[in-house]
């Protein structure tokens, strides 16, 4: 895309760009203009933070996983495990959420925007 670049020509970089720069100004202006906080904070515990780590914990298998089971078997997999972790959904349900969900995303990524994802072992 440097070529469109080059002539003038808005390319793919565009949106990421000017996203970037808004967010730096923002933050720019949240550092030297702090809003006081009258709330206290605290870590999660108990029940959340476990559902929180095992959210974690599913990403990061899935992320570590993902070329070796490839797209649709490991995104059905860790969508349905996520399901059942934050959602606290039946398994069935689950099974069936992230079936429509894998579709959907191998329907969406794969097909029409024509990403090129790992096939992994089993060759889907």
């Amino acid at each position: 895309m440097f070529p469109m670049r080059t002539r003038g020509i808005v390319g793919d970089e565009a949106f990421p760009l000017v996203l970037g720069v808004v967010m730096v100004g923002l933050g720019g202006i949240l550092a030297l203009f702090p809003k006081p906080q009258k709330r206290s904070v605290s870590w999660p515990k108990g029940r959340q933070a476990l559902v929180m780590a095992e959210g974690g914990a599913i990403l990061i298998v899935y992320w570590l996983l993902l070329r070796y089971l490839g797209f649709p078997i490991g995104t059905f997999l860790a969508s349905a495990g996520l399901f059942y972790t934050i959602g606290s959904f039946r398994w069935h349900q689950c099974l069936l959420f992230s079936l429509v969900l894998t579709l959907v995303f191998y329907g969406m990524f794969v097909f029409w925007l024509r990403m090129p994802f790992p096939i992994g072992v089993f060759g889907v």
